[in-house]
């Protein structure tokens, strides 16, 4: 179960906030059930509707990510870090940008000279997306 929270587009703040709001539909459905009331029934559809909508919504970017936010195919904002909320069905991310700084090593590498002296050359390349 730890495994599912760690994995990767699960954010834990929606996960928990949809499972407190299916609680409270089965907590109204149970109402509803035993008390004849019809309008338990109505709440308990319109929570479970929030319950499922909610992972939709809310999503978390971490410290070194920006979320590249899209209204109806149109740019909107760059969000993050933090918790953000979108409308679902009609805002999108579109990508997820990570502002890490990548570095790649280059293998070291012996020449001659001219005057025939060798020379040892390295390198390191750093990346840094804005």
């Amino acid at each position: 179960m730890n495994n599912y929270f760690k994995a990767n587009g699960a954010n834990q703040p929606a996960i928990v906030l949809a499972a407190l709001f299916a609680a409270a539909a089965a907590l109204c459905a149970w109402f509803g059930e035993s008390t004849g009331v019809r309008s338990y029934y109505w709440a308990t559809g319109i929570l479970a509707v929030i319950a499922a909508l909610i992972p939709q919504s809310l999503m978390v970017a971490d410290q070194w990510e920006r979320a590249v936010v899209l209204r109806l195919g149109k740019l909107t904002a760059i969000r993050g870090p933090g918790v953000f909320a979108i409308l679902p069905f009609i805002d999108s991310v579109a990508s997820w940008l990570d502002q890490r700084i990548q570095t790649t090593e280059i293998n070291a590498e012996k020449a001659l000279s001219k005057d025939t002296v060798p020379v040892k050359s390295a390198c390191r390349r750093l990346c840094r997306t804005p």
